[in-house]
């Protein structure tokens, strides 16, 4: 049984070596991941302002509001599939290589490179995909799922060689009879979330590294977890080191 209090402290005494390097890195990730939906929220605006009637919109405007909603709806998978899913991967792999020397803020777009990028965006897309489907059959599952595949992208930073079949099993070994518990680590949050959102928004981005770095530890103690109950070993978590990193440009 781990304590969630333990992996916050050692996700700030690990923090405190690096927390500005990772904050660079979460703002570009958000940065990143906020971009897609500038422009739906703009679309959704204007509709709003519509139905209230502070404007009026043509029908030839409201057929380009249409229009642009799609072409942003679809920008957006773009994004989400093809850069941000990727991107995770490397954001994850930076805080788990963090936690044990200092990583290089070009490890955030580690999924782009050394031939893994396919298999990357693949996997996670696999993943966006199966939560999305349980999301829309009952919100509840969807939730339990999202839990379910938690570590994939871990999985993933650590060694993309091992086969996705085996990569969601790892997942869902790791997370079997923990789901509750992440549920409540991630609640935990909530206190460090709303004070952020109170500073105008800008507050949560000095709390992602926080978030991000116990998620590292939690993956760390998932890891071990896999070891002492022999459903996977040191040939197929190979862990992160540099050499690895290093060959992979």
């Amino acid at each position: 049984m781990w304590e969630r209090v333990e992996l916050k402290a050692n996700a700030k005494a690990a923090l405190s070596r690096y927390y500005w390097m990772a904050f660079a890195v979460c703002l570009v990730y958000s940065t990143i991941n906020g971009a897609g939906a500038v422009g739906g929220n703009m679309l959704r605006l204007v509709i709003d302002l519509q139905n209230m009637g502070t404007i009026t919109l043509t029908n030839a405007m409201q057929l380009g509001v249409v229009s642009a909603s799609i072409i942003f709806g679809v920008v957006g998978l773009v994004l989400l599939f093809f850069v941000l899913n990727p991107l995770t991967v490397g954001l994850h792999r930076y805080f788990m290589e963090s936690r044990t020397f200092k990583s290089d803020f070009g490890t955030l777009f580690y999924g782009f490179t050394g031939g893994r990028y396919w298999k990357n965006v693949g996997v996670m897309a696999l993943v966006t995909v199966k939560i999305t489907l349980w999301t829309l059959l009952l919100i509840v599952p969807g939730i339990i799922k999202g839990y379910e595949y938690y570590m994939v992208p871990y999985i993933l930073a650590e060694n993309d060689k091992i086969e996705t079949n085996r990569i969601f099993e790892l997942s869902k070994l790791m997370t079997d009879n923990e789901k509750m518990s992440i549920f409540v680590l991630h609640l935990s949050f909530i206190g460090w979330i709303l004070l952020g959102v109170l500073l105008c928004g800008v507050g949560t981005l000095f709390v992602d590294p926080y978030i991000f770095a116990t998620d590292a530890e939690l993956y760390a103690l998932m890891r071990a977890k896999s070891f002492a109950l022999n459903f996977s070993d040191t040939n197929e978590l190979v862990d992160f080191h540099p050499p690895i990193y290093g060959n992979a440009n």
